[in-house]
């Protein structure tokens, strides 16, 4: 069985790179995604939901030079099974999401002067 999961949303903080004792890159960021809509009363809402990042290798350290906080980034990866927590303040369930990068691709906005960089332009991922 094949599966794998597309996500498109900013950095939630700058990336961390770190190395393996095998001498690996491994670097890792958060990425919230958001989700807006209009509910049946009318009123806009949005929901981020939240994922661990973790990309190996070369990629890894191509992230970490490139990337920064608030960046639009797509990944294309594998996600490992969710493990709940219950938040302590509000009693309330969730989930830890992290995903494991395969591909990933900064979706740079355009500037005054800047075209937007889209998931098909080159760049060193």
């Amino acid at each position: 069985m094949f599966q794998q999961t597309v996500i498109v949303g900013n950095l939630g903080g700058d990336t961390i790179l770190r190395y393996a004792p095998n001498g690996d890159a491994v670097c890792s960021f958060s990425v919230a995604v958001n989700k807006h809509w209009t509910g049946d009363d009318g009123e806009k809402k949005k929901k981020t939901t939240w994922f661990r990042v973790t990309v190996w290798g070369k990629q890894g350290e191509n992230a970490d030079k490139y990337l920064g906080k608030g960046d639009l980034v797509m990944i294309v990866g594998d996600l490992k099974e969710p493990e709940p927590y219950q938040n302590k303040e509000t009693q309330e369930w969730g989930a830890n999401i992290e995903l494991t990068a395969r591909k990933v691709q900064y979706l740079k906005t355009g500037g005054v002067n800047q075209e937007p960089m889209g998931v098909d332009d080159d760049i060193p991922f």
